[in-house]
Protein backbone atom coordinates (compact mmCIF):
# COMPACT_ATOMS: atom_id res chain seq x y z
CA UNK A 1 0.00 0.00 0.00
CA UNK A 2 1.34 3.44 -0.98
CA UNK A 3 1.70 6.13 1.68
CA UNK A 4 2.58 9.79 1.35
CA UNK A 5 6.13 10.33 2.60
CA UNK A 6 5.07 13.20 4.84
CA UNK A 7 2.49 10.92 6.50
CA UNK A 8 5.16 8.30 7.17
CA UNK A 9 7.54 10.88 8.59
CA UNK A 10 4.87 12.34 10.90
CA UNK A 11 3.97 8.82 12.04
CA UNK A 12 7.63 8.13 12.88
CA UNK A 13 8.13 11.45 14.68
CA UNK A 14 5.09 10.78 16.87
CA UNK A 15 6.50 7.30 17.64
CA UNK A 16 9.89 8.81 18.54
CA UNK A 17 8.29 11.29 20.93
CA UNK A 18 6.43 8.45 22.64
CA UNK A 19 9.58 6.32 22.85
CA UNK A 20 11.49 9.16 24.52
CA UNK A 21 8.75 9.53 27.12
CA UNK A 22 8.73 5.76 27.71
CA UNK A 23 12.49 5.91 28.24
CA UNK A 24 12.35 8.81 30.72
CA UNK A 25 9.29 7.99 32.85
CA UNK A 26 9.67 5.45 35.67
CA UNK A 27 7.01 4.36 38.16
CA UNK A 28 4.08 3.90 37.96
CA UNK A 29 4.42 3.43 34.19
CA UNK A 30 7.10 0.74 34.63
CA UNK A 31 7.19 -2.04 37.22
CA UNK A 32 10.68 -3.26 38.08
CA UNK A 33 11.43 -6.98 38.50
CA UNK A 34 12.72 -8.23 41.86
CA UNK A 35 16.30 -8.52 40.59
CA UNK A 36 16.08 -5.16 38.81
CA UNK A 37 17.18 -6.61 35.46
CA UNK A 38 14.04 -5.71 33.52
CA UNK A 39 10.97 -3.52 33.81
CA UNK A 40 7.45 -4.40 32.65
CA UNK A 41 4.99 -1.89 31.23
CA UNK A 42 1.95 -1.09 33.37
CA UNK A 43 -0.66 -1.46 30.60
CA UNK A 44 -3.41 0.39 32.47
CA UNK A 45 -1.14 3.34 33.25
CA UNK A 46 0.02 3.38 29.61
CA UNK A 47 -3.62 3.50 28.39
CA UNK A 48 -4.26 6.53 30.61
CA UNK A 49 -1.12 8.40 29.60
CA UNK A 50 -0.77 7.58 25.87
CA UNK A 51 -3.53 7.54 23.26
CA UNK A 52 -2.06 7.85 19.75
CA UNK A 53 -0.72 4.28 19.49
CA UNK A 54 -3.03 2.68 22.06
CA UNK A 55 -4.78 0.09 19.90
CA UNK A 56 -8.28 -1.19 20.46
CA UNK A 57 -8.60 -4.06 22.90
CA UNK A 58 -9.18 -7.60 21.64
CA UNK A 59 -9.68 -10.74 23.65
CA UNK A 60 -7.13 -12.71 21.66
CA UNK A 61 -4.41 -10.05 21.69
CA UNK A 62 -1.99 -9.30 24.49
CA UNK A 63 0.43 -6.46 25.09
CA UNK A 64 4.09 -7.22 25.70
CA UNK A 65 5.97 -4.17 27.00
CA UNK A 66 9.44 -4.37 28.58
CA UNK A 67 12.40 -2.05 29.21
CA UNK A 68 16.04 -2.78 30.02
CA UNK A 69 19.19 -0.63 30.33
CA UNK A 70 22.88 -1.49 30.19
CA UNK A 71 26.30 0.10 29.75
CA UNK A 72 27.74 -0.87 26.37
CA UNK A 73 31.26 -0.89 24.95
CA UNK A 74 30.15 0.89 21.74
CA UNK A 75 29.32 4.57 21.40
CA UNK A 76 26.07 5.89 19.97
CA UNK A 77 27.35 6.51 16.46
CA UNK A 78 28.68 2.95 16.16
CA UNK A 79 25.38 1.48 17.35
CA UNK A 80 23.45 3.63 14.84
CA UNK A 81 25.68 2.35 12.03
CA UNK A 82 24.87 -1.24 13.06
CA UNK A 83 21.13 -0.86 13.63
CA UNK A 84 20.52 1.06 10.39
CA UNK A 85 22.31 -1.51 8.20
CA UNK A 86 20.19 -4.63 7.69
CA UNK A 87 23.18 -6.97 7.30
CA UNK A 88 24.93 -5.66 10.41
CA UNK A 89 21.61 -5.76 12.30
CA UNK A 90 21.16 -9.45 11.47
CA UNK A 91 24.78 -10.13 12.39
CA UNK A 92 24.22 -8.48 15.77
CA UNK A 93 21.02 -10.46 16.51
CA UNK A 94 21.48 -13.81 14.69
CA UNK A 95 19.09 -15.77 16.93
CA UNK A 96 16.31 -13.17 17.04
CA UNK A 97 16.09 -12.03 13.41
CA UNK A 98 15.17 -14.74 10.93
CA UNK A 99 15.09 -12.64 7.78
CA UNK A 100 14.87 -8.92 7.03
CA UNK A 101 14.66 -6.69 3.98
CA UNK A 102 14.52 -2.95 3.38
CA UNK A 103 11.36 -2.24 1.36
CA UNK A 104 11.98 1.47 0.87
CA UNK A 105 14.15 4.35 2.05
CA UNK A 106 11.73 7.20 2.69
CA UNK A 107 14.25 9.73 3.96
CA UNK A 108 18.04 9.88 3.71
CA UNK A 109 20.60 11.10 6.21
CA UNK A 110 21.47 14.64 7.21
CA UNK A 111 25.08 15.74 6.74
CA UNK A 112 26.41 12.24 6.09
CA UNK A 113 25.38 10.81 9.48
CA UNK A 114 22.61 8.28 10.10
CA UNK A 115 20.40 10.95 11.64
CA UNK A 116 17.26 11.56 9.60
CA UNK A 117 17.13 8.17 7.84
CA UNK A 118 13.65 6.67 7.63
CA UNK A 119 13.29 3.11 6.29
CA UNK A 120 10.36 0.77 5.66
CA UNK A 121 11.38 -2.74 6.73
CA UNK A 122 10.01 -6.30 6.59
CA UNK A 123 11.33 -8.61 9.31
CA UNK A 124 10.82 -12.05 10.85
CA UNK A 125 11.39 -12.17 14.62
CA UNK A 126 11.81 -15.60 16.18
CA UNK A 127 12.11 -17.61 19.36
CA UNK A 128 14.16 -20.77 18.96
CA UNK A 129 11.27 -23.20 19.23
CA UNK A 130 8.97 -24.93 16.78
CA UNK A 131 6.04 -24.18 19.12
CA UNK A 132 6.21 -20.37 18.86
CA UNK A 133 5.17 -18.79 15.56
CA UNK A 134 7.48 -16.35 13.89
CA UNK A 135 6.42 -12.71 14.22
CA UNK A 136 6.30 -11.18 10.73
CA UNK A 137 6.10 -7.40 10.83
CA UNK A 138 6.34 -4.43 8.48
CA UNK A 139 7.47 -1.30 10.25
CA UNK A 140 9.13 2.07 9.93
CA UNK A 141 12.57 2.58 11.44
CA UNK A 142 13.69 6.15 12.11
CA UNK A 143 17.09 7.31 13.34
CA UNK A 144 17.54 10.70 14.97
CA UNK A 145 20.32 12.46 16.84
CA UNK A 146 18.24 13.96 19.62
CA UNK A 147 21.11 15.87 21.26
CA UNK A 148 24.89 16.06 20.97
CA UNK A 149 25.37 12.86 22.96
CA UNK A 150 21.94 11.20 22.60
CA UNK A 151 20.76 9.04 19.69
CA UNK A 152 17.32 7.50 19.16
CA UNK A 153 16.15 4.67 16.92
CA UNK A 154 12.42 4.00 16.88
CA UNK A 155 10.38 1.26 15.17
CA UNK A 156 6.62 1.46 14.63
CA UNK A 157 4.20 -0.58 12.52
CA UNK A 158 2.54 1.11 9.56
CA UNK A 159 -0.77 -0.73 10.10
CA UNK A 160 -2.27 2.08 12.17
CA UNK A 161 -1.83 4.90 9.66
CA UNK A 162 -5.01 4.59 7.59
CA UNK A 163 -7.66 3.92 10.24
CA UNK A 164 -5.97 5.22 13.38
CA UNK A 165 -4.92 3.27 16.46
CA UNK A 166 -8.42 2.77 17.82
CA UNK A 167 -9.70 1.08 14.65
CA UNK A 168 -6.61 -0.60 13.22
CA UNK A 169 -6.78 -4.24 12.19
CA UNK A 170 -4.02 -6.27 13.79
CA UNK A 171 -2.93 -9.37 11.92
CA UNK A 172 -0.73 -11.49 14.18
CA UNK A 173 1.57 -8.83 15.55
CA UNK A 174 1.79 -5.05 15.81
CA UNK A 175 4.96 -3.16 16.71
CA UNK A 176 4.09 -0.20 18.89
CA UNK A 177 6.82 2.45 19.42
CA UNK A 178 9.91 0.37 20.26
CA UNK A 179 13.62 0.81 19.95
CA UNK A 180 16.50 2.29 21.88
CA UNK A 181 17.81 5.52 23.32
CA UNK A 182 21.62 5.69 23.41
CA UNK A 183 23.52 8.18 25.54
CA UNK A 184 27.26 8.51 25.01
CA UNK A 185 29.46 8.20 28.11
CA UNK A 186 33.17 8.73 28.65
CA UNK A 187 35.87 6.60 26.98
CA UNK A 188 33.71 5.48 24.05
CA UNK A 189 31.08 3.70 26.15
CA UNK A 190 27.35 4.36 26.12
CA UNK A 191 24.20 3.75 28.13
CA UNK A 192 21.53 1.96 26.10
CA UNK A 193 17.86 1.93 27.13
CA UNK A 194 15.98 -0.67 25.08
CA UNK A 195 12.18 -0.76 24.88
CA UNK A 196 10.11 -3.52 23.30
CA UNK A 197 6.39 -2.86 22.96
CA UNK A 198 4.29 -5.29 20.92
CA UNK A 199 0.68 -6.33 20.63
CA UNK A 200 0.36 -9.92 19.45
CA UNK A 201 -2.20 -12.64 18.79
CA UNK A 202 -1.74 -15.15 21.58
CA UNK A 203 -3.56 -17.83 19.60
CA UNK A 204 -0.46 -18.33 17.41
CA UNK A 205 1.66 -19.13 20.49
CA UNK A 206 1.48 -22.71 21.79
CA UNK A 207 -0.41 -22.39 25.08
CA UNK A 208 2.40 -24.03 27.03
CA UNK A 209 4.82 -21.31 25.88
CA UNK A 210 2.40 -18.50 26.72
CA UNK A 211 3.64 -17.90 30.30
CA UNK A 212 7.17 -17.53 29.02
CA UNK A 213 6.20 -15.15 26.21
CA UNK A 214 3.95 -13.15 28.55
CA UNK A 215 6.85 -12.71 30.96
CA UNK A 216 8.80 -10.84 28.27
CA UNK A 217 11.62 -13.39 28.16
CA UNK A 218 10.67 -14.53 24.67
CA UNK A 219 10.67 -11.31 22.66
CA UNK A 220 11.32 -8.68 25.33
CA UNK A 221 13.94 -6.02 25.94
CA UNK A 222 16.03 -8.22 28.23
CA UNK A 223 16.71 -10.70 25.43
CA UNK A 224 17.62 -7.94 22.95
CA UNK A 225 19.94 -6.25 25.45
CA UNK A 226 21.69 -9.47 26.48
CA UNK A 227 22.27 -10.33 22.82
CA UNK A 228 23.46 -6.80 21.99
CA UNK A 229 26.03 -6.83 24.79
CA UNK A 230 27.32 -10.32 23.99
CA UNK A 231 27.53 -9.80 20.23
CA UNK A 232 29.10 -6.33 20.56
CA UNK A 233 31.99 -7.81 22.51
CA UNK A 234 32.27 -10.82 20.22
CA UNK A 235 32.21 -8.85 16.95
CA UNK A 236 34.72 -6.40 18.44
CA UNK A 237 37.01 -9.36 19.08
CA UNK A 238 36.46 -10.59 15.50
CA UNK A 239 37.61 -7.21 14.17
CA UNK A 240 40.78 -7.43 16.27
CA UNK A 241 41.73 -10.60 14.39
CA UNK A 242 42.38 -8.44 11.31
CA UNK A 243 45.70 -7.65 13.00
CA UNK A 244 48.16 -10.26 11.63
CA UNK A 245 49.74 -10.63 15.07
CA UNK A 246 46.39 -11.66 16.60
CA UNK A 247 44.34 -14.78 15.90
CA UNK A 248 47.19 -16.93 14.64
CA UNK A 249 45.01 -20.08 14.78
CA UNK A 250 42.46 -18.79 12.26
CA UNK A 251 40.06 -17.62 14.97
CA UNK A 252 38.31 -15.07 12.73
CA UNK A 253 37.37 -17.64 10.09
CA UNK A 254 36.33 -20.14 12.76
CA UNK A 255 34.13 -17.47 14.33
CA UNK A 256 32.54 -16.57 10.98
CA UNK A 257 31.82 -20.22 10.29
CA UNK A 258 30.23 -20.64 13.73
CA UNK A 259 28.02 -17.59 13.13
CA UNK A 260 26.70 -19.14 9.91
CA UNK A 261 26.18 -22.48 11.65
CA UNK A 262 24.08 -20.92 14.42
CA UNK A 263 22.02 -18.82 12.02
CA UNK A 264 21.25 -21.92 9.93
CA UNK A 265 20.27 -23.88 13.04
CA UNK A 266 17.80 -21.20 14.13
CA UNK A 267 16.36 -21.02 10.62
CA UNK A 268 15.86 -24.80 10.60
CA UNK A 269 13.98 -24.77 13.90
CA UNK A 270 11.82 -21.73 13.15
CA UNK A 271 11.30 -22.25 9.42
CA UNK A 272 12.80 -18.88 8.48
CA UNK A 273 15.35 -17.57 5.95
CA UNK A 274 14.63 -20.33 3.39
CA UNK A 275 11.46 -21.76 1.84
CA UNK A 276 10.69 -24.69 4.14
CA UNK A 277 7.93 -27.24 3.54
CA UNK A 278 6.43 -29.12 6.49
CA UNK A 279 6.25 -32.87 5.87
CA UNK A 280 5.41 -34.06 9.41
CA UNK A 281 4.02 -32.24 12.43
CA UNK A 282 5.28 -32.89 15.94
CA UNK A 283 2.72 -35.06 17.70
CA UNK A 284 3.26 -37.44 20.59
CA UNK A 285 6.65 -39.10 20.06
CA UNK A 286 6.98 -37.84 16.46
CA UNK A 287 9.27 -34.93 15.62
CA UNK A 288 8.45 -32.00 13.37
CA UNK A 289 10.01 -32.47 9.94
CA UNK A 290 10.59 -29.79 7.30
CA UNK A 291 12.49 -29.91 4.05
CA UNK A 292 13.96 -27.49 1.54
CA UNK A 293 15.90 -27.91 -1.66
CA UNK A 294 19.36 -26.39 -1.92
CA UNK A 295 20.59 -25.54 -5.37
CA UNK A 296 23.15 -22.78 -5.05
CA UNK A 297 23.69 -21.85 -1.38
CA UNK A 298 27.35 -21.73 -0.41
CA UNK A 299 28.40 -24.11 2.33
CA UNK A 300 25.87 -26.81 1.46
CA UNK A 301 25.88 -29.60 -1.10
CA UNK A 302 23.07 -29.52 -3.63
CA UNK A 303 20.11 -31.64 -2.60
CA UNK A 304 17.29 -31.87 -0.07
CA UNK A 305 17.98 -30.58 3.43
CA UNK A 306 15.86 -32.12 6.18
CA UNK A 307 15.24 -30.31 9.47
CA UNK A 308 13.98 -32.30 12.47
CA UNK A 309 12.78 -30.59 15.65
CA UNK A 310 11.22 -31.68 18.94
CA UNK A 311 10.31 -29.69 22.07
CA UNK A 312 9.99 -31.32 25.50
CA UNK A 313 9.71 -30.22 29.11
CA UNK A 314 12.34 -31.35 31.63
CA UNK A 315 12.19 -30.94 35.43
CA UNK A 316 15.63 -29.31 35.48
CA UNK A 317 16.56 -25.64 35.91
CA UNK A 318 17.67 -24.21 32.58
CA UNK A 319 21.15 -23.20 33.78
CA UNK A 320 21.83 -26.62 35.32
CA UNK A 321 20.76 -28.34 32.11
CA UNK A 322 22.99 -26.06 30.04
CA UNK A 323 26.00 -26.75 32.27
CA UNK A 324 25.43 -30.48 31.84
CA UNK A 325 25.25 -30.20 28.05
CA UNK A 326 28.47 -28.21 27.69
CA UNK A 327 30.42 -30.52 30.01
CA UNK A 328 32.93 -32.32 27.79
CA UNK A 329 33.23 -35.19 30.30
CA UNK A 330 29.55 -36.14 29.94
CA UNK A 331 29.09 -35.36 26.24
CA UNK A 332 29.06 -39.00 25.18
CA UNK A 333 26.06 -39.68 27.44
CA UNK A 334 23.66 -37.80 25.15
CA UNK A 335 25.34 -36.76 21.87
CA UNK A 336 24.35 -39.66 19.61
CA UNK A 337 25.12 -37.70 16.43
CA UNK A 338 28.81 -37.06 17.07
CA UNK A 339 29.50 -40.62 18.23
CA UNK A 340 32.11 -39.48 20.76
CA UNK A 341 33.93 -42.03 22.84
CA UNK A 342 35.62 -40.30 25.75
CA UNK A 343 38.06 -37.68 24.48
CA UNK A 344 37.60 -34.10 23.27
CA UNK A 345 40.70 -31.95 22.80
CA UNK A 346 40.09 -28.21 22.69
CA UNK A 347 41.88 -26.73 19.66
CA UNK A 348 40.43 -23.19 19.43
CA UNK A 349 38.60 -21.13 22.05
CA UNK A 350 36.97 -17.76 21.23
CA UNK A 351 35.26 -15.96 24.13
CA UNK A 352 32.17 -13.90 23.36
CA UNK A 353 32.05 -11.86 26.54
CA UNK A 354 32.95 -11.98 30.23
CA UNK A 355 30.90 -15.16 30.79
CA UNK A 356 33.19 -18.12 30.02
CA UNK A 357 30.18 -20.21 28.94
CA UNK A 358 29.56 -17.81 26.04
CA UNK A 359 32.12 -18.99 23.52
CA UNK A 360 32.95 -20.62 20.23
CA UNK A 361 35.04 -23.77 20.55
CA UNK A 362 36.67 -26.18 18.17
CA UNK A 363 37.34 -29.72 19.40
CA UNK A 364 39.26 -32.63 17.97
CA UNK A 365 37.50 -35.81 19.02
CA UNK A 366 38.04 -39.54 19.13
CA UNK A 367 34.91 -41.19 17.86
CA UNK A 368 33.50 -44.49 18.95
CA UNK A 369 34.14 -45.61 15.38
CA UNK A 370 37.82 -46.44 14.76
CA UNK A 371 37.69 -45.57 11.06
CA UNK A 372 40.02 -42.92 9.65
CA UNK A 373 37.10 -40.52 9.06
CA UNK A 374 36.14 -40.62 12.73
CA UNK A 375 39.73 -40.17 13.87
CA UNK A 376 39.91 -36.99 11.75
CA UNK A 377 36.61 -35.60 13.00
CA UNK A 378 36.24 -32.18 14.62
CA UNK A 379 33.31 -30.49 16.35
CA UNK A 380 32.63 -26.80 15.91
CA UNK A 381 30.50 -25.53 18.80
CA UNK A 382 28.78 -22.23 19.61
CA UNK A 383 27.30 -21.66 23.08
CA UNK A 384 25.58 -18.76 24.78
CA UNK A 385 23.53 -18.30 27.94
CA UNK A 386 21.77 -15.53 29.87
CA UNK A 387 18.66 -15.12 32.01
CA UNK A 388 16.34 -15.47 29.00
CA UNK A 389 17.69 -18.86 27.92
CA UNK A 390 20.63 -20.90 26.68
CA UNK A 391 21.73 -22.25 23.32
CA UNK A 392 24.21 -24.91 22.23
CA UNK A 393 24.79 -25.39 18.49
CA UNK A 394 27.38 -27.71 16.99
CA UNK A 395 28.37 -29.49 13.81
CA UNK A 396 30.84 -32.22 12.97
CA UNK A 397 33.30 -31.71 10.15
CA UNK A 398 36.42 -33.17 8.66
CA UNK A 399 39.70 -31.91 10.12
CA UNK A 400 41.15 -31.34 6.63
CA UNK A 401 38.33 -28.90 5.78
CA UNK A 402 38.79 -27.14 9.12
CA UNK A 403 42.53 -26.83 8.56
CA UNK A 404 41.79 -24.90 5.35
CA UNK A 405 39.55 -22.55 7.37
CA UNK A 406 42.15 -22.08 10.10
CA UNK A 407 44.80 -21.22 7.51
CA UNK A 408 42.70 -18.23 6.51
CA UNK A 409 40.82 -19.91 3.71
CA UNK A 410 37.29 -18.86 2.79
CA UNK A 411 34.86 -20.38 5.35
CA UNK A 412 31.76 -19.61 3.25
CA UNK A 413 32.26 -22.70 1.11
CA UNK A 414 32.66 -25.18 3.98
CA UNK A 415 29.70 -27.56 4.21
CA UNK A 416 28.17 -28.23 7.60
CA UNK A 417 24.78 -29.22 8.95
CA UNK A 418 24.00 -27.92 12.43
CA UNK A 419 22.60 -29.70 15.45
CA UNK A 420 21.60 -27.97 18.63
CA UNK A 421 19.58 -27.57 21.79
CA UNK A 422 17.75 -24.40 22.86
CA UNK A 423 16.67 -24.07 26.50
CA UNK A 424 14.36 -21.52 28.12
CA UNK A 425 12.96 -21.35 31.67
CA UNK A 426 9.40 -22.64 31.63
CA UNK A 427 7.87 -19.74 33.64
CA UNK A 428 5.16 -22.14 34.86
CA UNK A 429 3.35 -21.03 38.00
CA UNK A 430 1.97 -24.40 39.09
CA UNK A 431 2.53 -28.14 38.96
CA UNK A 432 -0.42 -28.92 36.67
CA UNK A 433 0.94 -26.90 33.74
CA UNK A 434 4.10 -28.99 33.52
CA UNK A 435 2.17 -32.24 33.84
CA UNK A 436 -0.24 -31.15 31.09
CA UNK A 437 2.69 -30.24 28.85
CA UNK A 438 4.21 -33.70 29.05
CA UNK A 439 0.84 -35.38 28.62
CA UNK A 440 0.27 -33.44 25.37
CA UNK A 441 3.80 -34.07 24.08
CA UNK A 442 3.73 -37.76 24.97
CA UNK A 443 6.23 -37.44 27.82
CA UNK A 444 5.68 -38.84 31.30
CA UNK A 445 7.90 -36.83 33.66
CA UNK A 446 6.52 -35.85 37.03
CA UNK A 447 6.16 -32.08 36.78
CA UNK A 448 7.33 -29.53 39.28
CA UNK A 449 8.02 -25.82 39.10
CA UNK A 450 11.40 -24.60 37.95
CA UNK A 451 11.85 -26.73 34.86
CA UNK A 452 12.90 -25.99 31.29
CA UNK A 453 11.37 -26.03 27.82
CA UNK A 454 13.92 -27.75 25.62
CA UNK A 455 13.98 -27.67 21.81
CA UNK A 456 16.24 -30.20 20.10
CA UNK A 457 16.96 -29.93 16.39
CA UNK A 458 19.30 -31.10 13.67
CA UNK A 459 19.65 -30.92 9.90
CA UNK A 460 20.94 -33.42 7.41
CA UNK A 461 21.18 -34.01 3.68
CA UNK A 462 18.81 -36.73 2.46
CA UNK A 463 17.67 -38.37 -0.73
CA UNK A 464 15.06 -36.50 -2.69
CA UNK A 465 11.61 -37.58 -1.51
CA UNK A 466 10.43 -39.51 -4.57
CA UNK A 467 7.90 -41.58 -2.65
CA UNK A 468 6.06 -41.91 0.63
CA UNK A 469 8.53 -44.67 1.54
CA UNK A 470 11.47 -42.21 1.54
CA UNK A 471 9.51 -39.84 3.78
CA UNK A 472 8.71 -42.64 6.24
CA UNK A 473 12.37 -43.77 6.31
CA UNK A 474 13.62 -40.23 6.98
CA UNK A 475 10.98 -39.68 9.66
CA UNK A 476 11.93 -42.93 11.37
CA UNK A 477 15.63 -41.99 11.34
CA UNK A 478 14.94 -38.48 12.68
CA UNK A 479 12.66 -39.80 15.42
CA UNK A 480 15.37 -42.26 16.45
CA UNK A 481 18.14 -39.63 16.63
CA UNK A 482 16.14 -37.15 18.69
CA UNK A 483 14.77 -39.90 20.94
CA UNK A 484 18.35 -41.01 21.57
CA UNK A 485 19.36 -37.49 22.62
CA UNK A 486 16.31 -37.10 24.87
CA UNK A 487 16.77 -40.48 26.52
CA UNK A 488 20.49 -39.80 27.09
CA UNK A 489 19.75 -36.50 28.81
CA UNK A 490 16.94 -37.96 30.92
CA UNK A 491 18.97 -40.94 32.01
CA UNK A 492 22.00 -38.84 32.96
CA UNK A 493 19.97 -36.30 34.92
CA UNK A 494 17.72 -38.98 36.46
CA UNK A 495 14.51 -37.51 35.02
CA UNK A 496 11.73 -40.03 35.48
Amino acid sequence: MEYDKSVLMNHSLAAMNELLKLAMIDEPLWVRSLDGSVETLNVEEYARSFTQFNCMKSRDFRTDGTRASRRMINNGLTLMEILMDKNLWMEMFPCIIGKTSTVDVISTSIGGSKSGILQLINTELQMISDLVSVREITFLRYCHQYAKDIWVIVDVSVDMINKGAQQCEIRNCLRLPSGCVVQDLLNGYSKVTWIEHMKYNENVVHHLYRPMVRSGLGFGAQRWMATLQRQSEFLGLMRSFNDPTVGLNGEKNVGMLAQRMTHNFCAGVCGTTHQWKIIQLSKGKDVKLMKRNNISDLGEPSGTVLSATKTIWLPVKHQRLFEFLINEQTRSQWDVLSNISDFMKLMVYIPKDHNIDNNISLFHVNGGDTSTNKKNMMILQDTCTDATGSLLVYATMDSLAMNVVKKKGDPSGVALFPCGIAIVPDSFQDYNTANNFNRILGENDNGFCGGSLVTIGFQMLVKTFHSKKHTIESAKKANGIISGIINGIKTSLKCK
